[in-house]
This record gives C-alpha cells, sequence and structure tokens, in this order.
C-alpha cells in the first residue's frame, strides 16, 4: 500500500470511528481508491457509499470486480462479499450461486416475506419498545411494560435478571441485536419469536451464520432491515444509526399501521461518567453514534405523535439537601437531577421540585414561574419509617402535591381535590379499609420507634381524654390556621369540658428524644387531673384507652380516627372540615366553603394514604404500593413484640455480641451479656427473664439459672440461609433460629421446629408460598453458604445408568454429629458404609466448606476418601454437585434438606431435623415424629415458620423470599476465582471481622 494511499485510508477510518459518515469521508476513500487497486479499500468505499447513499453504483462495481481478479487468494471470501454488498439491487438467484450456507439461503430468501408478515403481526397492536437505559432501574414499570401486546428489546438487555423484573418486565416478542451480539449466543427468553439484526452492513459483516441455527430451530425468524432505512439516518445524522433509533425510524417508515409506539428507558441525557446501561456499568456509550442528533430526532418523532414516550425526567431544584437525596429520584422517577439550574438549562429541565413551605423555597417557585415550569411540593407521606427523619431515618413514603401542600389550608391542594372528588367503588372501599384494619390492630403510625408497651399508670386514669402536643416551629400549625397560643386554648378547653375526666398531653416524639421543644406550656405544679405523658409510647396504643382526642393540627388526630375516636380540631388539618371532626377554627375561613363533600372515613384514608401517597420499598427501595410498606413494619413489631422484657446473654463471643444487640434491639427489653451464674446476680432475674445461648454452648449455666428463677432457657443458631461465605469467615447471618423448646440438630428432645412440622395446620396461602419459595430457591441455585464455583463439569460415570451418590461432608466436632448420630459418627464412617451398600454407583464425596477453609477439624486425606468414592469436589457450589446427584447420602447435613427441595432421593444415616417425616430413606427410627409430610409442608415449616430473617444493609427484619433474592445477588457478583480461592475467603473473613469491631449494627 503506497505512503499516500495509507493515509488517505487511515485518515477515511479514523472518521469512521467517530461516526462521521459524510462526502468527505467518501472522497478520502475514493481518493485511496484511485491510487490502489487494494480489494479492502474498495471494499470500504463500497460499504461507505452504499451506507450514505443506500446501493451500490455500477461503477463501484466495476472497480470491485477488478479487484477480485488482482487477488484470486481472496477471490472466494471477497466474491460473497460483493454479493451481499449487492444483495439490494442484484437477484436472488445470482447470490444463491455464490453463497454456501443453507440458513444464509433461508434467511435471505425469506426477507421480503418476513418483513411483511412482521409488519402485519404489528397491526393494531400496543407495541413497546424498550430500551437498556437506567432511568429503569427503580421505576417499577414492569407490570406497565409487560401490559403491551408486543415487547421489543435491544442486544444485551437483561433477560434473565430477577431483580429487575419488577422495572423492565419478564415479556420478549422481538430482540433487535447487533451482528456482533447475534454471534454471542446472548441467553435470550424463549418468548422471542423475531429476531431483527440491526444496522446497514449486517450482510457485509456477518460472515458467520451458523449462531442463527438455534433461533431457526426454534421456529423464530431472522430479519434484516432495509438498507434504505439505514441510510436515509445517515444522511440525517451523518452518522451510523443506533439500533434503537433505526428500529423506531423502520416503524415509523410504515405510516399505515395503526400500531401504537410506546418507548422505555430511551435516556434522554447521557453524563460523562454516569451509568449508561441497565444491565452493566462497564457497558459506555459509543462514540461512533451522534447522540445529540439522535435525541432531536426523536424529540422530533415524539413531538409529532409518532410515538409515546414514557421518559425520565429532568429536575431542578435550589435545595442541596433535595439534589443529595437519591431517594427522592426514586419516588419521582426520574435519575436527573439539575441543582440550581440556570435560566440557559431551562429547557433541560421538566419539573422544579421543592420541599413543603420551607423559606427556601421561593427561589425554586420563582424560577419555575419564570420559565413556565410545573411546581412539585414535597414531603414525607404518613407512614415514615421505623424512626424519625432527625434520627437519620429516611422515609418509606412521599407525598407530591402540584397545587399546594396538605398541611396548607390556606389554598387547595392536590389531596384537598382528590378528597372532594372521592367516589370510591367496593374494591377500593375494601382496599382501604383492609388497611386501616391492618393499621389498627397492629399499631402502625408515622414514626414507628415508640413503645408498643402501654405505661401502666394510664390503666388508672378516670375516663381519659388525650391532648397533643406538637414541636414548636412546626410549619404544619401556621398554615392550619393556629399559633402556639391556640395549644393553650386546646388545654383550656380540655380541662373545662372534661371534668370528670383525667387529662392526659402527649409530648411529641421530637421533644421526647431533645430535638425540638413543645408548644404547650406545662402548668407547675400540675393540677390533679391533669398528667403529662412523656414517655415514647406509640400513639395507637395510647389512643385506644382514651375517650377523646384534642389537636390541633397532627397527624395523630386522623390515626384516632381511624380508632373510631371523637376527635376535636383547633386547627385545620387535612382531615378537618369534612364532617369527621369537631371543628373549633373559625367558620369564616374559606376552608369550609372548599371542604364541601362529607366523604367517609375510607374515602379520606384512600384519598390520602393510597392515591396521594408514593412508597418506596423498605428493604429494595423500589417504588412499591402502600401494602409493601404495612406488611414490612408488620414484621418488625411481631419481632419487636417477641424481644421483650430482661434478656441475659451468656457466654457470648465479642464477634457475636456485635450482631446479636442488633437483632435483640427493642426500646421494651434490657440486654445483658454475662459469663457465669455470678454476673446474673446484678440483674433482677424472675419468670419473665429470657435467658440466651448460642446452640449447646454454657448450657448448664442456663439451666442452673432458668431452675433458679424459673426463666425461660432460647437457644440461638444459625438458620438454613445463611449468607454468602461461611460463619467462620465473621459474615454476618441473613437468617437466625430461636428456640425456646430445644434446638433443632438435636433429637434428643422436641425443638421448636419439631413444634411446628408436628402440629401446625398448614393453610393453602402458606403451602403456596412454600412452593414459590422451594422454586425460587431451586432456579436461583441459592444455599447455606452459598460458595463455590458455579460452573458444571463432567463426571466419568461408566454408563448413563450408573447412579450418582453425593456424600456431603461434615464438620469432626459438629454437635448435630454427637447429638444426631448413634451408630455411624465419622465422614470415613458415613464413605465406607455408603459403599458397601452401593458398590456399583459413582460415588462423589464433597467435604464441608468449613474443613476446605481450615476454619475447622475433619479433614480426610484425599487418597482415603478415594478408596470408597470415585471424586472428590472441593470447591463447586452445592446446586451444581446436587444437579449432578441421583441420591445423597449423609449424617445429619443440611444438604439433605437442599436435595429434597430438588426431589433427589435422601438417606439419612443419623437422625437430621428432615428425617422421619416420611420424606427420607432412613437408618434410624425416631418415634415422636409420626406425621407424614410433604415437601411443601417441610419447607413451610423450616424456612417460613421456624427463623428470623434479617437484612443488615437496612438493619430490619424481612421474609424468607427477600433473603433468598439477596443472596443470589451477592454470589452472583462474586467473581469464580474469589470463590475458588480460600485464601480470599479468608481475606474475606478478616475483613468482615474488622467491621464488626468498628462497626455499630445496634438501631
Amino acid at each position: 500500500m503506497f505512503p499516500l494511499t495509507y493515509a488517505y485510508y487511515w485518515l477515511a477510518l479514523q472518521r469512521r470511528k467517530k461516526g462521521i459518515y459524510d462526502e468527505k469521508t467518501l472522497s478520502l476513500l475514493a481518493k485511496a481508491c484511485s491510487i490502489s487497486d487494494n480489494s479492502r479499500i474498495h471494499f470500504a468505499y463500497a460499504k461507505l457509499q452504499r451506507d450514505i447513499h443506500g446501493a451500490v453504483s455500477t461503477k463501484m462495481v466495476s472497480r470491485l470486480e477488478g479487484a477480485l481478479k488482482k487477488h484470486s487468494a481472496e477471490k472466494n471470501q471477497n466474491q460473497r462479499i460483493r454479493r451481499l454488498l449487492l444483495g439490494e439491487i442484484d437477484n436472488t438467484e445470482s447470490i444463491n450461486q455464490q453463497v454456501k450456507s443453507d440458513d444464509f439461503d433461508k434467511v435471505l430468501y425469506q426477507q421480503d416475506a418476513w418483513r411483511q408478515e412482521l409488519l402485519e403481526l404489528l397491526e393494531d397492536k400496543s407495541l413497546a419498545v424498550i430500551g437498556n437505559g437506567t432511568s429503569l432501574i427503580n421505576s417499577g414499570l414492569g407490570p406497565e411494560i409487560d401490559g403491551h401486546d408486543i415487547i421489543c428489546r435491544f442486544n444485551r438487555f437483561p433477560a434473565n435478571s430477577y431483580d429487575l423484573q419488577r422495572d423492565v418486565g419478564t415479556k420478549t416478542n422481538i430482540w433487535i441485536t447487533s451482528p456482533e451480539v447475534f454471534t454471542e449466543n446472548y441467553p435470550i427468553p424463549d418468548s422471542v419469536e423475531w429476531v431483527v439484526l440491526s444496522g446497514g452492513d449486517v450482510r457485509y459483516t456477518l460472515q458467520d451464520w451458523s449462531c442463527a441455527s438455534q433461533h431457526l430451530e426454534q421456529n423464530r425468524k431472522i430479519i434484516t432491515l432495509p438498507i434504505t432505512s439505514w441510510s436515509d439516518l445517515v444522511k440525517i445524522l451523518r452518522a451510523p444509526p443506533s439500533a434503537g433509533l433505526l428500529w423506531l425510524y423502520y416503524l415509523c417508515q410504515h405510516k399505515h399501521l395503526s400500531t401504537t409506539l410506546h418507548t422505555y428507558g430511551f435516556d434522554r441525557t447521557i453524563t460523562k461518567g454516569s451509568r449508561y446501561h441497565i444491565t452493566s456499568h462497564t457497558f459506555k456509550p459509543s462514540r461512533r453514534h451522534s447522540w445529540s442528533k439522535e435525541k432531536e430526532l426523536f424529540r422530533l418523532l415524539v413531538s409529532s405523535n409518532e410515538i409515546q414516550e414514557h421518559p425520565e425526567k429532568t429536575l431542578g431544584a435550589f435545595s442541596k439537601g433535595l439534589a443529595k437525596n437519591s431517594r427522592l429520584l426514586r419516588h419521582l422517577g426520574s435519575h436527573t437531577l439539575l441543582f440550581k439550574p440556570s435560566d440557559k438549562h431551562s429547557k433541560s429541565v421538566d419539573q422544579i421540585i421543592a420541599w413543603g413551605k420551607k423559606p427556601n423555597t421561593k427561589v425554586a417557585r420563582a424560577y419555575s414561574l419564570k420559565h413556565g415550569l410545573p411546581y412539585l411540593s414535597l414531603e414525607d407521606g404518613f407512614i415514615h419509617s421505623m424512626s424519625q427523619g432527625r434520627l437519620g431515618a429516611a422515609s418509606w413514603s412521599l407525598v407530591i402535591d402540584q397545587s399546594g401542600i396538605f398541611y396548607d389550608a390556606n389554598t387547595t391542594s392536590d389531596l384537598e381535590q382528590l378528597i372532594n372528588t372521592a367516589t370510591l367503588n367496593t374494591e377500593q372501599s375494601n382496599r382501604a379499609m383492609s388497611c386501616i384494619a391492618k393499621i389498627t390492630t397492629h399499631h402502625i403510625t408515622k414514626y414507628n420507634n415508640a413503645s408498643l408497651v402501654l405505661p401502666k399508670k394510664v390503666k388508672t386514669y378516670k375516663t381519659p381524654v388525650l391532648v397533643l402536643d406538637q414541636v414548636d416551629g412546626d410549619m404544619s400549625i401556621p398554615y392550619a390556621m393556629a399559633t402556639k397560643e391556640t395549644f393553650q386554648v386546646m388545654l383550656d378547653a380540655a380541662i373545662s369540658e372534661n371534668p370528670e375526666s383525667d387529662v392526659l398531653i402527649k409530648v411529641h416524639p421530637d421533644v421526647i428524644n431533645g430535638k425540638r421543644s413543645g408548644c404547650i406550656s406545662i402548668p407547675n405544679p400540675l393540677p390533679n387531673n391533669l398528667h403529662l405523658l412523656t414517655d415514647n409510647t406509640n400513639p395507637l396504643v395510647l389512643m385506644k384507652e382514651v375517650n377523646k382526642v384534642y389537636v390541633v393540627s397532627s397527624q395523630a388526630g386522623f390515626e384516632a380516627l381511624m380508632l373510631n375516636k371523637l376527635v376535636i380540631c383547633f386547627g385545620a388539618p387535612f382531615y378537618a372540615g369534612w364532617g369527621l371532626t369537631s371543628d373549633r377554627f373559625d367558620p369564616s375561613l374559606s376552608i369550609v366553603n372548599r371542604r364541601s363533600s362529607r366523604p367517609s372515613l375510607d374515602a379520606i384514608f384512600h384519598a390520602a394514604y393510597i392515591r396521594y401517597s408514593r412508597y418506596l420499598d423498605p428493604v429494595n427501595k423500589q417504588p412499591c404500593e402502600i401494602e409493601v410498606v404495612l406488611k414490612h413494619i408488620v414484621i418488625q413489631y411481631k419481632y419487636a413484640i417477641k424481644n421483650t422484657g430482661l434478656f441475659l446473654c451468656i457466654g457470648f463471643t465479642p464477634w457475636k455480641k456485635r450482631f446479636i444487640k442488633t437483632l435483640l434491639h427493642n426500646p421494651d427489653n434490657t440486654l445483658h451479656f454475662i459469663k457465669s451464674e455470678t454476673d446474673a446476680r446484678k440483674y433482677p432475674c424472675d419468670n419473665k427473664t429470657k435467658l440466651f445461648i448460642w446452640s449447646n454452648t454454657h448450657l448448664n449455666i442456663a439451666k442452673s439459672l432458668a431452675k433458679k428463677h424459673q426463666a425461660s432457657i432460647v437457644k440461638l443458631e444459625d438458620g438454613f440461609l445463611r449468607s454468602v461465605n461461611l460463619g467462620s469467615n465473621y459474615s454476618l447471618p441473613s437468617s437466625l433460629v430461636f428456640d425456646d423448646q430445644g434446638i433443632y440438630f438435636d433429637p434428643g428432645q422436641p425443638s421448636t421446629l419439631e413444634s411446628i412440622l408436628s402440629s401446625h395446620v398448614f393453610d393453602a396461602v402458606l403451602m403456596k408460598r412454600a412452593r414459590t419459595l422451594k422454586t425460587q430457591i431451586v432456579s436461583l441455585g441459592v444455599s447455606k453458604y452459598n460458595l463455590g464455583l458455579q460452573h458444571s463439569i463432567v463426571i466419568s460415570k461408566h454408563s448413563a445408568e450408573q447412579v450418582v451418590i453425593l456424600v456431603p461432608g461434615q464438620v469432626a466436632d459438629d454437635v448435630s454429629i454427637e447429638l444426631g448420630c448413634i451408630d455411624i459418627t465419622t465422614n470415613l464412617e458415613l464413605l465406607t458404609s455408603v459403599r458397601k451398600a452401593n458398590p456399583a454407583a459413582y460415588i462423589i464425596y464433597k467435604p464441608h466448606p468449613d474443613v476446605v477453609s481450615g476454619n475447622r477439624a475433619g479433614s480426610m486425606p484425599s487418597e482415603i476418601a478415594l478408596q470408597h468414592c470415585d471424586q472428590i469436589i472441593e470447591n463447586l457450589s452445592l446446586p451444581i454437585c446436587l444437579n449432578m446427584a441421583d441420591e445423597v447420602h449423609t449424617l445429619t447435613s443440611l444438604v439433605g434438606f437442599e436435595a429434597l427441595l430438588r426431589g433427589i432421593d435422601v438417606h439419612c444415616y443419623g437422625l437430621p431435623f428432615y428425617s422421619n417425616w416420611g420424606l427420607t430413606h432412613d437408618r434410624h427410627i425416631l418415634d415422636r415424629r409420626q406425621r407424614q409430610l410433604n415437601i411443601d409442608e417441610l419447607v413451610a415449616g423450616t424456612l417460613l415458620l421456624y427463623p428470623r430473617y434479617y437484612d443488615w444493609s437496612t438493619q430490619s427484619y424481612i421474609n424468607a423470599e427477600t433473603v433468598v433474592s439477596q443472596l443470589h445477588k451477592q454470589s452472583k457478583s462474586l467473581a469464580d476465582k474469589k470463590q475458588q480461592s480460600i485464601y480470599s475467603q479468608k481475606l474475606s473473613g478478616y475483613l468482615n471481622l474488622f467491621r464488626a469491631l468498628f462497626t455499630t449494627y445496634t438501631k
């Protein structure tokens, strides 16, 4: 290649890499062609000419043929490329003479027919085109997307992501892909019926059509897009179009279609350094595409009503607090927020947001008025969290108001309008009443960190009435048309109107924790019938004991209405003025005329808590419905009630102390760690005291104290879905069992688990949940420790019929072996017995991961083990091993239970918790276990009713299904190299220990 030729060619290639598809680039290639007859240059020129102009000229055909004659060594390949280049203008017969691939022939012959068939399929359909933008993350749009008739997705879309299903949906009918991804054999769901190869150069670049076979075998149809669509966009963009825009443009060209096009995940902005692709942080936007021009064309298609966009919104804020609050973006369905946008950025902003009626909102409101932008007032919703924002807790709910804000009675608000026009159907009314029942039954309020124990003195009061104080400076007070003096008027009225009653003043939680001061001036000394409640008691627990509730603007007044209490309002909160409260504000106020309807309690609740409020799942931070939040709080309260009283934890190691404090944390208990009976004398033990021990350690001390004080013993142990890594490597447990009867691995006495399995009535709802959980565990490959490589291995069976037996090893000094084994008590004895009973089987021995790591005893020399087994597997994940096994033979290992989940025959040589229920082959009989269970009942008792599950990132109790999802996600993020290295696991253990020593987990 001559230097000048190379220079022209190199410059042209550089421009192409940058996405500059124009006449100048074409002219550089033309100059190179005029100097050299190099076939590669001629092909590059021909390809770009086709990209820009849509066809190859006759003159170029002559040049190609001339180049081919001089490069006979490349003749066959180049002749095929030439034919593909000319495919849009050549006849199919001449193409067929040159192309050897049957798959290519089939696809090429069917193009016109298949394209027409696809267009006919789309007729009168609702079509969703899903981009891979990050705006879909935490959007909760999955159900809406799946509601469309036909779903189109691109390239490496999240095909099998369990964690993204809520955001992106699960359905896919059409897959649009580049040739590069097409040849990767990218895993796509079975629902895909059409594959669209995107790009103008598909027939040129895609030389290997072998990957088409699998799609054709599944009756998928493969089409390419006409070169005219590609070249039209190249002329407009002066660059190659992205797959998304090319597909949309192709569909819009067929205007005769009555198809409705909906787009999701086509992010408007690509910010440098920010995440670009939904499935990976590593994917970067291609420099070949002209993103700015694509954005302009996309906007044009939207404005001309060619497509309906479901975009992310770009928000503008003038508060640092809002700008830094990532939860707000999730609530608002946006990933883009501009802090203090300038005037020149106003066209990039969709909405201005500000917090309530704070003074700093004036700038934001002025900006929105100046540029004609929607203005949204934000506030915490009516169910905040398990704590207060001033204590660092993030709110799970948010209200968004375009008219005003719910606590400002001076003007209307979205909530007021919703209540005024509320007409509930039966389903909506039932939903509201169901939520109200759950709230009142479980005492769910705005801040759920108060004690659920009623102060004993309240029971002694005579027909008590309650006066609710608020914090001084609460913005809801003046906007409820009240002042600080109103509180004194309210207190005087409560005293004078109830001369025969005790009047109770409830102090606000922020006053109790020392963050704020109250509005009511407390008389000193207090009159005999006036009582100050400084206990941090849950307001619903308290209000259930009173006859009347006096309020100014407190939300607790509405909670009192839900309890069917008489509520007297001295201000104008959102629930006043509708006929449900006794109102003491000025009747001449405009609010009286505005609030003209007379809705029911459930109608106001539905408007305020369901329609007006937005919620985030407390665990995964994704948008959700109110029921998810209520369910989460019920779980927290369930264990809060159990965590009540004097707790003495005996002999816990420093490592376990760190997380036990958190798991047992509750304002209604007193927790102490002791080492001996002498230490216990410091505390007032009685029959309500609970003595906690780990497993069977320090059992003698616990028994002595229990006998002396009639206290109860609770044994703690790791649950069955524990963590990613070993407990001996100091990984925090995602599940624990609390057993006040025995412990599951000790068959010598009944345990709480055995009692559940023996007598619990498993209803249909629980059975359905158990089946779903079992399927989830098996499909995601989750186990107790979630260690080991995830790839399959080949085993050298003598024949396909040879039975494969998996024998899991156990830790030599495991207490479950000591208590649960009778005649066979070691791994070697087990292996010997299995081989003796199954001489023809292929036996795989898998040592316990604690033994492999060197953390625990029980190592067996491989030369000894191989005398009784065919293969030893150490670093392969347990689910992969189980997938290879026909049977599992075990002493007492949990592996037997995990095998039952997968329908594998299990032979028990000891007495594990899952034996003797009719599901296993048992060497020994336990007479207490008379009930015959099915696998779903065993799963329900073992995984749903027995353990407690905990999420350390949110410091909250969660359900088993969420733990399975979390463990799968965590294990998936670990590289195989790290998982297979014992040293990596050790290092992880040291890091876990370091975190435990220097992290405060207690809430």
